[in-house]
This record gives C-alpha cells, structure tokens and sequence, in this order.
C-alpha cells in the first residue's frame, strides 16, 4: 500500500514538472516599451510626462522564445476608470522579433498630483498573461487649456431678461 502511494506521489511530482515546463512564457524578458518615442526598457528609466487628454503612442518589442497562436499586447492606465488598449491579436513563431504600437488616450479627468502607472502586458488565450512592465506616467494639464465641466442655470427664459449662468 505504500509502495503505491509512493508510486502515485511520484508519478504526480513528474507529471507536473512537465506540465510547468510546458507552460513557460513565449516571451525573452525583459522586453522593449517605447513611450512616446522614449525607450524606457531599462528598469529606472525616465520619468515620461503625459497631459490630459493627449494620445502617447507605446511601441512594445519582443522576441518569441516558443511558438504561440491568438498573442496580443494590451496595456492600460492603473487607477483610472478608462477601458483597455489592446492590439489585434496575432500568431508568434519561435525566434522571430514582433513589434506592435498601441495608441493610449491620457483620461482628461486625471489629477495631477498623482503618479500613474502604465501597464504593458503580452497574452495569449492558452497562457493568459505571460509578460508584464509597469511603467511610471507624470500627469500634468495643459496651461491656457478651458475646459467646462458644468453649467447651471434656469431651465426657463424670458426675453430681454438677465440669464445668470454658473460655469465651472
């Protein structure tokens, strides 16, 4: 009886070293992030300034270690309500260099005073997310910039009357 449990344990232990290894990410890490025409590839890079509202262009390379189908980059703002940047979604060959683009929106209700985090992953459906850098935004708001925001005032008007506005 032991001598099968024994068996099983082992069998188990080597049935999931197989799978792990199976399982490895198809990505050599680190990979290349481009922000806005700034290679912050290396771990304490500059610092990049975004405003509100502007588009910053993020260019991810890498280079596949394994082969892999439905692979997309996808990379998102931390901590701010916005949806998902996500590239189309494409097949990987084994030491071949893949370079995609993605356009973000900077949300325009950020707050300056904050540091944003912008997070660039590579997944596929089988692995899910295989790959990920977190890379630091400063936001800051355009000077001479208006924006409204919020208007009040009386639903109904009379002719040649004062219409107090309040704008914010």
């Amino acid at each position: 009886m032991k001598q099968t449990k024994l068996l099983v344990s082992l069998v188990a232990v080597f049935a999931l070293l197989i799978l792990l290894s199976n399982v490895s990410a198809f990505v050599q890490t680190p990979f290349g992030v481009e922000v806005s025409g700034v290679d912050v590839t290396s771990t304490g890079g500059p610092n990049i300034a975004a405003f509100a509202g502007q588009t910053i262009p993020v260019r991810v390379t890498f280079t596949a270690t394994d082969n892999a189908t439905d692979v997309r980059v996808k990379a998102d703002i931390a901590g701010v309500k916005s949806h998902d940047f996500v590239s189309e979604r494409f097949d990987v060959l084994k030491n071949k260099t893949y370079s995609r683009l993605i356009n973000i929106q900077v949300p325009f209700d950020i707050d300056p005073d904050e540091q944003l985090q912008l997070e660039v992953t590579i997944e596929n459906k089988a692995r899910g997310i295989v790959a990920s850098r977190q890379i630091p935004i400063g936001a800051q708001r355009e000077s001479y910039v208006v924006q409204i925001l919020n208007v009040a005032m009386d639903q109904k008007v009379q002719a040649g009357e004062v219409l107090p506005i309040d704008l914010v």
